[in-house]
């Protein structure tokens, strides 16, 4: 059975599936939708630059991997990074220029929940102790819930090699949820496909995206984050560009 975030949608929300439909195909999520004074009155969507084509590329929904041919709701703007910066954090993003056609049927709730994107979480407070519950909406796993560390932490990134030197990220670690400690069962919060992702809390704050995962040893796949603070401060920074939640 497909799932419904997998079929076409007439309204675009996060959470559902998109890709690029050039060969080699991809798999990835739509993730919050922003607007800019630069460029009045277009409508942009967040997603992973790894997963989309580059500017001028179009983007289609459902996904090629999806059994349907999907329809073209987006080109990628010139308003994208791929790499690391000079501090060593990740950096993966694209916003992705919403078609006319379809700019008027866009709203921030995540697919199938009724929580609103409503804000975006600023900075990164890196205390060791502060830890929050947050959840996405994903092509793959749906809806699920994991604990995020408010710091950076150090890890190593297969497509991100910089003289083999440890990278920075927000992790997401995957809750128990079968309550017994005797044989404890985790639930992934995130598995290829999934990138792209927005990442909020229960207050309709929007963390991040979901870039990746790590995989652990008897504890389910170990998310990796880019926060939204970093992706609009490089936007800004590189392009000159302020984006803000519509």
């Amino acid at each position: 059975m497909t799932l419904p975030h997998r079929t076409y949608q007439n309204t675009l929300v996060p959470g559902i599936s998109i890709s690029s439909p050039e060969e080699p195909p991809s798999a990835s999520t739509l993730g919050a939708f922003f607007k800019t004074d630069a460029e009045p009155g277009k409508k942009f969507m967040l997603t992973v630059k790894h997963a989309v084509g580059e500017a001028g590329a179009s983007v289609i929904q459902p996904g090629k991997f999806d059994g349907v041919t999907g329809d073209h709701i987006a080109v990628v703007s010139k308003y994208y990074h791929h790499g690391v910066d000079e501090r060593d954090n990740i950096i993966d993003y694209a916003f992705c220029e919403i078609k006319n056609e379809r700019k008027n049927h866009v709203n921030n709730r995540p697919f199938h929940t009724d929580i609103n994107i409503t804000y975006l979480k600023r900075g990164v407070s890196n205390h060791i102790t502060d830890r929050v519950c947050v959840q996405k909406v994903g092509r793959k796993t749906a809806h699920t819930y994991g604990l995020v560390h408010d710091r950076y932490k150090s890890i190593r990134h297969d497509d991100f090699r910089v003289g083999g030197k440890p990278l920075k990220a927000l992790i997401v670690e995957s809750i128990d949820r079968s309550g017994d400690e005797q044989s404890k069962l985790f639930n992934n919060f995130g598995v290829c496909g999934d990138s792209g992702a927005s990442v909020f809390d229960e207050n309709g704050c929007l963390w991040g995206i979901l870039q990746g995962t790590k995989i652990g040893v008897n504890t389910g796949n170990t998310a990796i984050i880019i926060p939204i603070d970093l992706i609009l401060n490089h936007a800004k920074k590189k392009f000159n560009v302020e984006f803000e939640l519509i």
